[in-house]
C-alpha cells in the first residue's frame, strides 16, 4: 500500500469486478486495491490542517480497523 494513501480513489469497473471475486467477508479496500496488482497513479496534494475541533474517530474504532486489516487481509 502506498505511504500516505487516502481512502478516496477512483477505480475502474474491471478492478471492482476482480475485488468482488475475492473470498474476503470483511474487505479492507485500502490494501486490496493495491494487492490486486492493477496499475495505479497517485496525485499529490497539500492537505490543509483541520480548521475546527478534533477527529471524532474513537480509539476503539481505530483498533477495530487495525484488527480488521490484520486478520482479514
Amino acid at each position: 500500500m502506498p505511504q500516505d494513501a487516502g481512502d478516496f480513489s477512483f477505480i475502474t469497473k474491471r478492478v471492482v469486478k476482480f475485488i468482488n471475486t475475492l473470498p474476503e467477508e470483511s474487505r479492507y479496500i485500502r490494501d486490496l486495491k493495491s494487492w490486486v496488482g492493477f496499475k495505479q497513479a497517485g496525485i499529490e496534494y497539500k492537505r490543509d490542517e483541520r480548521v475546527q475541533g478534533q477527529s471524532k474517530y474513537k480509539l476503539s474504532a481505530l483498533l477495530q480497523l487495525a484488527l480488521n486489516d490484520i486478520f482479514n487481509f
